[in-house]
């Protein structure tokens, strides 16, 4: 495993590996808090990001069921700029796009199967993308403020999330 590349990733991404999907216990770190003579904190300390990734990569070292945890952080490296574009979207934002994707695969899951396709190769990527612009100006109007604001983490989201199951299917129908 390579830690270097570990320390380079959000701790979103190495929490999301941990917690969803190694699915390993919480972690309990026990904390001193000192009051002054008016009851108020006086002392905190401030918790940092390399301070969270560190205990959770030292809880998941100490022998605990972590063979998903690891395949989770290596998917993530070897994919980290696909996964940053999906945070770039609230979840909110990221349910609107589902529904969109699963509307077209409803409507036509053959076409999503070859957008999907198309958009996956670098050289037909842009023409992918202002043929689907023009398909949610028409007749998506709901969510092309979404489209405008974050354009291409939408569209990423779109695809990435699931590109493999519309090309499949669309492949064969």
């Amino acid at each position: 495993m390579n830690y270097s590349a570990v320390k380079k990733l959000d701790h979103n991404m190495i929490s999301r590996a941990y917690f969803d999907d190694a699915k390993l216990p919480p972690i309990t770190q026990t904390i001193t808090i000192t009051y002054n003579n008016r009851g108020q904190p006086e002392n905190l300390s401030s918790f940092k990001c390399k301070n969270w990734i560190t205990m959770i990569l030292k809880h998941v070292a100490k022998g605990y069921s972590n063979r998903k945890f690891y395949e989770s952080l290596n998917y993530q490296i070897e994919n980290v700029d696909k996964i940053q574009r999906e945070f770039d979207l609230t979840d909110a934002e990221l349910v609107q796009v589902q529904g969109f994707r699963n509307e077209l695969q409803r409507r036509a899951l053959r076409t999503y199967g070859l957008l999907a396709r198309y958009y996956s190769d670098d050289k037909h990527r842009d023409y992918i993308v202002k043929i689907l612009g023009g398909l949610i100006e028409s007749k998506y109007a709901e969510i092309m403020p979404l489209y405008i604001a974050k354009e291409e983490a939408m569209i990423a989201a779109l695809f990435d999330n699931g590109a493999d199951n519309g090309a499949d299917n669309g492949a064969e129908n």
